[in-house]
């Protein structure tokens, strides 16, 4: 999808393809649920109010998956309180993704008005994709120690 945030081309084709991939992907937990919803919630055109709502939905979920796999796990501070400062406590999972979160929205910001964006938006998908492989090392080491979010153990 970042893709086609630099000037809205290919929008709605893009968010159909990348809903078309994860209806297709396995899992049926409470946060593929959630991600499911969240993208079948998001706007079809490429306007900024619509999308900036939607954009804050996606950040709150991406830190509420962050603290159910993060070290204290599930603290208190919701997305909203953690956003605002209420960090204290929080882990290094959570801590990582609020400052991911602000350096993209730095590297919007500066990409803003520019033709193309391109730097900006290159450096959106770096920070992006260091944030996704970060927490999939954190879900395969909990799955090897057979240890869920919450403390459930597997074995």
């Amino acid at each position: 999808l970042w893709a086609a945030c630099e000037k809205g081309a290919e929008w709605a084709a893009r968010l159909d393809a990348v809903h078309t991939a994860l209806e297709t992907t396995a899992g049926g937990d409470a946060v593929v649920a959630r991600v499911r919803a969240l993208l079948g919630a998001a706007p079809r055109d490429f306007a900024a109010e619509p999308l900036r709502a939607w954009a804050d939905a996606c950040s709150l979920l991406a830190l509420d998956v962050h603290r159910a796999y993060d070290f204290p796990a599930g603290d208190d501070a919701g997305g909203e309180g953690l956003r605002a400062g209420d960090g204290a406590g929080a882990g290094p999972l959570v801590t990582g993704e609020l400052r991911r979160q602000s350096e993209i929205l730095e590297s919007l910001a500066e990409a803003a008005g520019t033709e193309g964006g391109g730097t900006g938006l290159r450096r959106v998908l770096d920070l992006s994709t260091e944030g996704r492989r970060v927490l999939r090392a954190v879900v395969s080491r909990r799955a090897r120690s057979g240890v869920l979010p919450g403390g459930v153990s597997l074995t």
